[in-house]
C-alpha cells in the first residue's frame, strides 16, 4: 500500500470519530440466536450466537465479550469471554458466547427452582470490536427460558409374586411413568433396577412406550425373578416383601440429545 492509499484509509477510519459525521455509521447489532448446545442432570449449556454487521471496508476485531446473566429477574453471573472474532469487511460476522448454567447454582441462589420445570433468563452484554484507531461498544440482550432437567417418575406401582419354583420366584410389576420436563423424551435406551422392598429383583425386563410426551406419561411393565432364599420364605409364608422401588439407568433421548441418568 503506498503512502497516498494508507493516509486515505486513516482519513476514512477517522472520520466517524469527529462529531456529526456518518459516512460509514456503526458496526451494529444485528441478531441475537440462543441454542441450547446440550444438557444434563447438572446443568445446561448455551451458545448465543451474534451477529454483527460491519459498514467498513476492512475488518474489524473483537478482543471479547462482557456478560451478565439474570434469572428469574435476579442477577446471577456476571464474566468476561476472550475472543478472536474478525467480522470481515461490509460483511456481518458471527462471534459465539458460550455459556453454561448449573442447576446446582441456581437452586442455592433461587429455591423456587426446585419446583419449577423451567426458568426465564436473560443475557446482556457488551461486545467491543476494534480497528487500529478506534473500539467500538455494543450492547446487547436476549430474553428466554430454559428448561430444568428431571428423571422420570412412577406412580400407580402395582406388584405380583408367584413361587414357580423351590429356588426362584416370578415378579411382575406395571406403573405409570410420569415426564416431568417440558420436553418429549425417548426411554428405549432405559434399563431398570428393581427392588421389592429390600430385595432385589434379577433379570429384569421391561417392556415401554418408546417415547412420552412433554408432561405426560406412559405405562411401563417389569418382569423378572426372585431368587433371594429369605424373600421366597417370606413369600411361602405369605408375607409381604415391602413397597416395589423402580430406579431407571442409562440414558434418556431429548431434543437437546441423549441426557445419561445418574447411577
Amino acid at each position: 500500500m503506498n503512502r497516498n492509499a494508507l493516509a486515505l484509509l486513516v482519513v476514512a477510519l477517522a472520520l466517524p470519530m469527529l462529531p456529526g459525521c456518518a459516512l460509514f455509521g456503526r458496526p451494529t447489532i444485528e441478531d441475537v440466536r440462543p441454542t441450547i448446545t446440550s444438557i444434563d442432570l447438572g446443568g445446561v449449556n448455551f451458545a448465543f450466537e451474534v451477529d454483527v454487521k460491519n459498514p467498513y471496508f476492512i475488518s474489524l476485531a473483537s478482543p471479547g465479550f462482557q456478560y451478565g446473566i439474570d434469572v428469574e429477574g435476579e442477577a446471577f453471573i456476571a464474566s468476561q469471554e476472550s475472543g478472536a472474532l474478525r467480522v470481515p469487511a461490509w460483511s456481518v460476522g458471527t462471534v459465539v458466547l458460550p455459556v453454561r448454567l448449573e442447576y446446582l447454582d441456581l437452586i442455592k441462589a433461587y429455591a423456587a427452582l426446585r419446583e419449577l420445570d423451567e426458568f426465564t433468563y436473560r443475557l446482556h452484554a457488551t461486545l467491543r470490536l476494534s480497528t487500529f484507531v478506534r473500539t467500538f461498544e455494543l450492547p446487547l440482550s436476549h430474553e428466554g427460558t430454559a428448561p430444568v432437567v428431571r428423571p422420570p417418575r412412577f406412580t400407580n406401582i402395582t406388584f405380583r409374586a408367584r413361587r414357580t419354583s423351590l429356588t426362584s420366584a416370578a415378579v411382575a410389576v406395571e406403573a405409570d411413568m410420569e415426564n416431568p420436563n417440558v420436553f418429549e423424551i425417548g426411554v428405549d435406551r432405559l434399563g431398570y433396577v428393581l427392588r421389592i422392598g429390600k430385595t432385589r429383583v434379577g433379570d429384569v425386563k421391561a417392556t415401554t412406550e418408546g417415547a412420552i410426551a412433554a408432561r405426560g406419561s406412559g405405562r411401563i411393565k417389569l418382569t423378572g425373578r426372585i431368587s433371594a432364599a429369605g424373600a421366597l420364605l417370606r413369600l411361602l409364608r405369605g408375607e409381604k416383601l415391602g413397597r416395589p422401588q423402580i430406579q431407571p439407568s442409562g440414558s434418556i433421548e431429548t431434543p437437546y440429545g441423549a441426557i445419561e441418568l445418574a447411577k
